[in-house]
């Protein structure tokens, strides 16, 4: 009997010992997996200092440079693209970026940089811009984006800058007069896209679910509903009527009148950035005082193929050879609407994992979905053989 329980006990040590040397002869395959996929790797994952504040800036300087954007960059010599009559003050943000990107690129995995000479170049056009207080990621990548843009291709010629070439998208606003029946078409371009947060309500059935009105909790009722990045570009996309406090002046009418309006998507961008509108203006009912609040409701987001198929008109689809995207990047945003930190998260391309970058500490992570902190997304336009033979040649 004594025998029979020491041979169990050997069994099932020998069966630990089997499957703990299996996990890490396991782990040790992948890791040379990995090594192999990052042979490759043009950028390495490099922390970026808080100088002061400055968690906006680093997360979206990590979208930037983890992007094929940054690849771009650093593979071209830009210099020869800048006009030859232009100035070199008038280039300083951009050689100053590239500056910054070539120091990134040199650097050894879990290393630290500071973006502290890019601040304070910036800091002299923006002059918002200070050097120790919070901005808005969002407006500082819409400010980056444009200036970059602006430097590279100053006379806005023909020839579109890289910026343009992946960021520069266009949507059309239809409006139709409802007196005359008249369709007005106007042509805007973007870098980013703002999209109001989809909010669902339902009347509540009892007294109880009056608990769940806040805009903090989900529940009507017995079932959540959580909403997407699809509603929310419903949302944007929906047809509105423009009432007295907006009327549309009508050509042929000669007079302001009563029309609707709506917004499609005509022109793709190769790199689409959703900037989701958690921060809005209320006014408050009793004392008519108008205050900032933070939207801090989950939403869900497509990893792979979110398509913009249906956000778009018939005759534009036949000019677009591709309108799905997949997820490269977020930024996220914790706290309220005066203070709060920025962070980011990197999908790596060579292995497939998400890095998160929270100022200079770099951690690998499996990405929450849905998520309340998601503010910005980076969303690569899904590449076909002969488009990838084309992104090579810019």
């Amino acid at each position: 009997m004594q025998l029979e329980k020491n041979n169990r006990r050997k069994s099932i040590t020998t069966q630990a010992e089997f499957d703990f040397e299996s996990l890490i002869s396991k782990f040790e395959e992948e890791k040379k997996e990995d090594q192999k996929k990052l042979k490759n790797k043009i950028i390495p994952l490099v922390g970026i200092k808080n100088i002061g504040n400055s968690c906006y800036i680093s997360a979206s300087l990590q979208n930037l440079i983890h992007s094929f954007f940054g690849e771009k960059i650093l593979k071209k010599d830009l210099q020869k693209d800048l006009q030859k009559d232009l100035q070199k003050e008038k280039v300083e943000i951009f050689v100053k970026f590239q500056q910054f990107l070539k120091k990134y690129s040199n650097q050894k995995d879990f290393s630290i940089i500071s973006p502290k000479n890019l601040k304070e170049e910036m800091s002299k056009i923006l002059l918002n811009l200070k050097l120790s207080q919070q901005e808005d990621s969002h407006e500082f990548l819409c400010f980056l984006l444009d200036r970059i843009d602006l430097e590279l291709n100053p006379e806005n010629q023909k020839n579109p800058s890289l910026v343009s070439k992946i960021f520069k998208g266009e949507t059309i606003d239809e409006i139709k007069c409802l007196k005359c029946e008249k369709i007005f078409t106007k042509i805007q371009s973007f870098f980013t896209i703002s999209i109001p947060f989809f909010k669902k309500t339902q009347k509540s059935k009892s007294s109880q679910d009056s608990i769940y009105k806040s805009q903090y909790s989900l529940f009507f009722g017995s079932s959540p509903y959580i909403s997407s990045i699809q509603d929310c570009l419903s949302l944007f996309t929906e047809k509105e009527i423009l009432d007295e406090k907006n009327l549309h002046f009508c050509e042929f009418c000669q007079k302001k009148t009563q029309s609707t309006k709506q917004t499609f998507f005509s022109k793709l961008p190769k790199i689409l950035i959703l900037h989701l509108k958690r921060f809005v203006v209320k006014t408050d009912q009793k004392s008519k005082r108008i205050h900032l609040e933070k939207i801090h409701l989950p939403i869900r987001f497509p990893i792979k193929n979110l398509s913009l198929e249906k956000f778009m008109k018939k005759e534009n689809l036949e000019n677009q050879s591709n309108y799905h995207y997949n997820l490269i990047g977020i930024i996220n945003h914790y706290g309220g609407c005066f203070g709060g930190h920025y962070t980011a998260n990197i999908l790596q391309k060579e292995t497939g994992k998400w890095i998160n970058f929270d100022d200079d500490f770099i951690n690998s992570i499996k990405i929450a979905n849905p998520s309340r902190s998601a503010y910005l997304f980076f969303y690569q336009l899904q590449k076909k053989e002969n488009e990838q033979e084309k992104e090579r040649s810019f």
